[in-house]
């Protein structure tokens, strides 16, 4: 490829210290490239279809695996489309590491419409839409970097952009994405210049490839920062290794989420505290209370005893406060510290209903394998307690079961259909 008459080459892109450039020829095909276009150590070729750019092959050294820089090279193939007024789509054929790539690309965002007709060829496992010219992936939904861009060309358009009129923690909050005075002076400098608008307001494209490169760079890694601190999607390197074994992440699982929010939600809100911030953190606390209120509701229906405990102890405005703010991401690892404490106490925890699946909070029996086995034993011993003694099992042992072993168990309307359905049962098993 690198013998082909060039038609441009975008500005090089940084990432992680490594620089990626992104390369046009003449005959519509693009590519990504990883430090130069000779196609290694890791490059991704496409091709102009149409009104699609359309991936012909992709390549990455094995050393290079897991690292991000596949993720990153497919987020420039499709900023170089948008910014092209092309849409974007995956080969009729993707590989089973592509097929990864788009995957992780989703969790960050990313949404692709998978072909029907797609199906996993036995022999190399790769995906094939079956047909010659219909892609596997097609990519449907943006990230939420695109409307953080457009916010900041209405920022610099509707309010005419002075660094020294912001007020409050929000010097501050533009400092933790990267962004300082001079770094915004550039960043609009270039937006001015280069990005084209669609009747005067709505940004069609940013124009990167005429930008400075230096401020392209910065530019990209600001709204990396930046949404992933909004999806809560953690960074690179930014939890300890031991969370990366195998041993750990079958007991943590969602946790990650929760520690992760600890300094991307809870130690910066501390640090940003302002008006502003109070008022994002009680939307956030209405949002918990709201989720708390439906989540318990569906459950705690089907019975007059259900009803009266409901609109009772459930409705009570410091549980209300309690449980919602425990839900909220700004928490994070608060409610499991507290409960986790309360084990060794005469007090029972504070946060047990707090989440969605029943599961208790403390940090011992609140991850959900723990809690899975957990409730497996008792589902057992309700079993065979229910057998011995010649009884109908209790709400309270299928409740358990229901949890342990039904798919759905904890899906609302699954668990209110099913409250219904054990009502005239005892509420406990008797004492013996």
């Amino acid at each position: 490829m690198s013998t082909k008459p060039a038609a441009g080459q975008e500005a090089p892109v940084a990432y992680k210290g490594t620089e990626f450039r992104v390369q046009k020829w003449s005959d519509g095909e693009v590519g990504v490239f990883l430090k130069d276009d000779s196609g290694g150590p890791a490059s991704i070729n496409l091709k102009v279809k149409g009104d699609t750019l359309s991936v012909m092959w992709s390549t990455a050294d094995e050393r290079l695996r897991g690292q991000g820089i596949g993720s990153k090279m497919y987020d420039l193939a499709i900023e170089y489309a948008l910014a092209n007024g092309l849409k974007f789509a995956s080969d009729t054929e993707v590989s089973p590491l592509a097929a990864r790539v788009y995957k992780s690309m989703e969790k960050r965002g990313y949404k692709f419409a998978k072909s029907k007709a797609a199906t996993i060829r036995p022999k190399d496992g790769y995906l094939d839409s079956n047909s010659k010219t219909e892609p596997v992936f097609t990519l449907t939904k943006q990230p939420p970097r695109n409307d953080v861009v457009q916010e900041i060309d209405e920022v610099y358009d509707h309010y005419d952009f002075d660094f020294s009129k912001l007020r409050g923690k929000n010097k501050a909050r533009l400092a933790s994405i990267g962004l300082g005075e001079q770094e915004m002076k550039d960043l609009f400098r270039n937006l001015l210049t280069h990005a084209e608008t669609r009747n005067g307001k709505r940004l069609v494209s940013l124009g990167t490839n005429k930008w400075d490169p230096a401020v392209v760079t910065k530019f990209s890694h600001t709204l990396e920062r930046y949404t992933n601190r909004l999806v809560q999607q953690n960074d690179i390197g930014g939890l300890h290794r031991w969370m990366s074994s195998p041993v750990v992440q079958l007991f943590t699982q969602f946790r990650s989420f929760v520690l992760g929010a600890w300094a991307k939600s809870t130690l910066y809100s501390i640090h940003h505290m302002d008006p502003r911030m109070m008022v994002l953190l009680m939307g956030e606390l209405a949002a918990g209370v709201a989720t708390y209120v439906v989540r318990q509701g569906g459950s705690h229906w089907a019975t007059e005893e259900d009803r009266e405990k409901f609109l009772g102890e459930i409705t009570d405005p410091a549980n209300l406060i309690k449980n919602g703010a425990a839900r909220t991401a700004t928490s994070s690892i608060v409610p499991m510290l507290v409960d986790s404490a309360l084990l060794f106490t005469p007090w029972e925890p504070q946060f047990g209903s707090a989440r969605s699946s029943g599961s208790p909070t403390d940090a011992l029996f609140g991850s959900p394998t723990g809690g899975h086995i957990s409730e497996l034993a008792r589902t057992s011993k309700g079993v065979v307690g229910s057998f011995v003694e010649g009884r109908p099992m209790a709400q309270s042992e299928l409740d358990t079961a229901r949890r342990a072993l039904m798919p759905l168990g904890n899906f609302m309307p699954v668990t209110a259909l099913f409250s219904m359905m054990i009502q005239d049962r005892e509420k406990r098993p008797p004492s013996n």
